[in-house]
């Protein structure tokens, strides 16, 4: 079903010694039903901090900017994204 010629690279995802590529992933949420990141969940969490992180660097570096229409969108965007770990936590 995953289109792979053996069983020992199914047998690496298994046992996260390979990551599998976004098609791949995609093909396990569509097999199971359980979104990709839940199966992934800890690297998720890894993704979410760091993008987290990003975010409020960007909207540190937006507020120092003059403060125009389209800067005060994107800092809203940004500081949104910033706390979503947050409010992931608070709905798990």
């Amino acid at each position: 079903m995953l289109a792979v010629k053996s069983g020992a690279k199914v047998s690496r995802y298994e046992t996260f010694r390979r990551m599998p590529n976004l098609e791949t992933a995609l093909a396990f949420q569509a097999l199971f039903g359980v979104p990709v990141a839940e199966m992934f969940a800890g690297i998720y969490q890894e993704v979410e901090k760091k993008t987290a992180k990003q975010a409020t660097i960007l909207q540190q570096k937006l507020q120092k900017k003059a403060s125009d229409r389209m800067s005060a969108r994107k800092a809203d965007l940004l500081r949104a994204s910033a706390i979503t770990p947050d409010i992931n936590k608070e709905n798990q």
